[in-house]
């Protein structure tokens, strides 16, 4: 299997690459320098059912912006939701 860099895109049209959450800008900026560095050319766009579709769009069309040579499209699963767990300011929120 290809080495790749997954972004996910939550429901509520938050971007996050890992547990980290970026905003649309940040993200094209740090898939530019990752992609640069030789890193990989290949980039998964993990999305929730129910994301807007016009916010995966625009992830995929920064990924393609950004230099990837090869954007891919997956669903969520819920396991991936449940690991998704953040802490913020000391309160958890749940993706469902």
């Amino acid at each position: 299997m290809e080495k790749r860099i997954v972004i996910t895109v939550t429901a509520d049209s938050k971007v996050y690459f890992g547990k980290e959450e970026m905003s649309k800008d940040k993200l094209l900026n740090f898939l530019v320098g990752y992609l640069q560095a030789g890193n990989t050319k290949i980039i998964e766009v993990s999305a929730d059912k129910a994301t807007p579709h016009g916010t995966v769009i625009q992830v995929l069309d920064i990924a393609k912006k950004a230099g990837a040579e090869k954007v891919t499209l997956s669903a969520i699963k819920k396991k991936e939701l449940t690991e998704m767990c953040l802490l913020k300011s000391g309160e958890k929120i749940l993706f469902h």
